[in-house]
């Protein structure tokens, strides 16, 4: 099963419940107006098409914002 989740919470939990991928939406959407801003600017395709890959293969971590902690204001 592919599924399509609202976030990654979501996709975690409908990956534990058997779907063998699920695509956090608000990311994929976010990921693609990036490219298409990238494009606008002249990156070459290939470049940006890696890039994509890479945050994918990483289970989005390269974009996933740390909380802040408070102490460390």
């Amino acid at each position: 099963m592919i599924a399509r989740a609202r976030d990654l919470e979501a996709s975690a939990s409908l990956v534990n419940a058997g779907a063998i991928h699920a695509y956090p939406e608000a990311i994929e959407s976010s990921l693609r107006l990036g490219a298409i801003a990238l494009r606008m600017l002249r990156i070459p395709t290939v470049d940006i098409d890696q890039m994509l890959q890479d945050i994918r293969d990483w289970d989005y971590q390269p974009v996933i914002e740390t909380p802040v902690n408070e102490d460390d204001k």
